[in-house]
């Protein structure tokens, strides 16, 4: 059974993986309108601008419900419908357009959620991109011979689009030009078909197999992106240029094949390498084995190459190999210990992230990088040891030890919170010893630093500021010899003589007087 989580979680902008081209959303800009609006006249329920050749159907009255359209009015040929001209008619179900029509611009029926039934007639030769996007309820189309592209967009979301027969001049698929057609079986390609483009039939889960011609050069990223009932594929002689993981998310995909004479490509045992054996590109994700051997010679293992195998519980490394790509074995949900060997430099982003089974990892002595979310919600894995010369400052965010938190960010994406009991061990950074060394050696450069200022102000004072800084440190010399003289006395505990506490007055007696006897 499909896990959800896993695909939307893979689309995150942040969070997992990066696909080149990915698909946009369509949004109306200055860049699809034009710079000035034509001269128009409305005929009834439609609206018209003069164009060489004749008129173009501009505009449509929102409120139409079923409309047809004429070859002529007012004495001018309906050659074309413009861009947007039915842009957001919600109450449409049936169209009808005529045999003068040549051209259907960009996005001309976009958000006709209602639109059930419109015909294409022979006369049109170009159709814009986005030209039915998101008409839901469109379930049948015919497509003129004479056409030689499937546009941008053209069935985006046509959730209930089921049959369409693709022209046999028609030489490319563009970008998600059938993304989310959920109950669109396995098209019928024509031989003259070159390009697929990027998630050209992303999200269709009718499809079953794919069969593309032997003329496709071209495959785009994702092409296949999220296509869960798929249970084979075989890569055409002349294919030279895969995308981006095309077929990640095909949890059902159990073998790789290569058509006879194709110069890019190999498959062994199912698994699709690039033709010198030196690129594992992809493992089938619904490949029934519980262990693989990665064959010597192989240096790199490609972004999601094993996106979602989860029957794999045991995987071997060769002694080659270099790189590990960005969510490599993300959502091997079976995958219990790796042991990566010496020579491997780098793991990219989720790597091994949500490999829930994961307990044990030996890395190399050779590994410098590790990148973000490398190992993130890997919660059995408690302790990890980084070889004694990785760097830690340059070790990716919540790389090891953490997971989803219950709450959300703006961008309602989970909040990584630390996985309990967690231990990251080894690897070199800035010790607490270090840390401590830097301080001390800051404090002392900022003392040094104050006694210079010191000493260079005393070299600019004038004779009047010298005299006043004596007479101050002399004061502050006796003030400090007080205090001393103060200790002294208190270390030896003198105290005052005690006074006599009896009350008396002292008298002093006059000297007697004396008589000279010799004078009487």
């Amino acid at each position: 059974m499909l896990n959800i989580r896993k695909l939307l979680a893979s689309l995150c902008a942040g969070a997992v993986l990066c696909v080149s081209g990915a698909m946009p959303v369509y949004a109306e800009t200055a860049e699809t309108q034009p710079e000035t609006k034509p001269e128009t006249y409305e005929d009834g329920m439609f609206t018209f601008a003069y164009v060489d050749g004749g008129v173009e159907l501009y505009a449509c009255d929102s409120s139409a419900l079923a409309v047809n359209i004429p070859e002529t009015t007012d004495g001018y040929k309906i050659v074309s419908i413009g861009a947007s001209a039915f842009y957001g008619c919600q109450n449409l179900k049936s169209v009808v357009l005529s045999d003068n029509i040549q051209k259907i611009g960009e996005a001309a029926f976009m958000g006709c959620s209602n639109l059930i039934k419109i015909n294409v007639p022979e006369s049109v030769e170009e159709i814009g991109n986005y030209a039915f996007y998101g008409c839901s309820s469109l379930e049948s189309i015919d497509l003129p011979d004479n056409l030689t592209a499937i546009p941008e967009g053209m069935f985006y979301n046509c959730e209930y689009l089921q049959t369409v027969d693709i022209p046999e001049n028609v030489e490319s698929i563009g970008l998600g030009a059938f993304y989310n057609c959920a109950l669109l079986p396995t098209p019928k390609l024509p031989e003259t078909l070159t390009t697929l483009g990027d998630y050209a039939f992303a999200f269709c889960y009718a499809i079953d197999k794919v069969e593309l011609p032997s003329s496709v050069t071209t495959l785009g990223a994702a092409a296949y992106y999220g296509c869960i009932n798929i249970t084979e594929f075989t890569l055409p002689r002349e294919m030279e240029n895969m995308g981006y993981m095309p077929f990640m998310g095909c949890v059902n995909l159990a073998a790789y094949d290569v058509e006879e004479g194709n110069a890019s490509y190999v498959v062994e045992d199912g698994v699709l390498y690039n033709n010198e054996k030196q690129v594992l590109y992809a493992y089938p994700a619904g490949k029934k084995d519980e262990s693989f051997v990665i064959p010597e010679g192989v240096t790199a293992i490609q972004d999601a190459a094993f996106f979602s195998a989860v029957n794999l519980k045991e995987i071997q490394f060769p002694s080659t190999l270099k790189t590990v790509g960005a969510g490599a074995f993300e959502y091997c949900e079976g995958l219990t210990e790796i042991t990566l060997p010496q020579g491997v430099q780098a793991i990219h982003d989720n790597a091994f992230a949500d490999c829930t089974a994961l307990h044990t990892v030996h890395l190399p002595s050779s590994l410098s990088q590790i990148g973000n979310y490398a190992f993130y919600a890997c919660p059995k894995l408690l302790s990890v040891t980084l070889p004694d010369q990785f760097d830690k400052e340059t070790l990716g965010s919540y790389a090891f030890g953490y997971t989803d938190g219950n709450e959300v960010d703006a961008d309602g994406l989970p909040i990584p919170v630390e996985i309990e009991g967690f231990r990251l061990k080894g690897g070199k950074g800035i010790s607490a010893m270090t840390i401590a060394l830097i301080v001390l050696g800051a404090a002392v450069l900022v003392l040094i630093i104050f006694l210079l200022v010191r000493v260079i102000r005393k070299t600019q004072l004038t004779a009047e500021e010298k005299q006043e800084m004596r007479e101050t440190a002399e004061e502050e010399e006796l003030k400090e010899e007080d205090k001393v003289y103060v200790k002294i006395l208190d270390s030896m505990q003198l105290d005052a003589p005690e006074e006599d506490e009896t009350d008396y007055e002292a008298t002093i007696d006059p000297p007697e007087d004396t008589v000279d006897d010799d004078d009487d």
